[in-house]
């Protein structure tokens, strides 16, 4: 348990170096303000991070975002394949029976005999 409060403290140090050194290299004001914002949702992440895996939510939340994230993945398949299906394959089809009755059984393709 120690053990891991000290993993704990040196993640949010290690954090805290690292955005401190970021903000050093931005030149510009207005990105440190966008930067300051996220990397502030990141710290609280981490520092809540221990309070949800000891209540249990992380199981839970982690549940969550792979069934929406499922769920994304499938509408987006399902998407494509409706595009495919009402737009792809009857240009395709076009072309081949284009193809196939303009230029006979060879599909207007040359095939070279020696």
């Amino acid at each position: 348990m120690l053990e891991a409060v000290y993993n704990w403290i040196k993640n949010i140090a290690f954090y805290m170096l690292l955005v401190t050194a970021f903000l050093q290299i931005v030149p510009d004001e207005a990105y440190r303000k966008y930067i300051r914002f996220f990397s502030g949702l990141i710290l609280i992440m981490l520092l809540v991070m221990p309070i949800f895996k000891i209540t249990g939510l992380y199981e839970g939340i982690s549940l969550t975002m792979e069934r929406t994230q499922d769920e994304r993945s499938k509408k987006e398949i399902e998407g494509t394949v409706r595009k495919f299906e009402e737009e792809i394959i009857p240009q395709l089809q076009e072309e081949y029976n284009g193809a196939k009755g303009g230029q006979g059984a060879a599909a207007g393709m040359a095939v070279d005999e020696e």
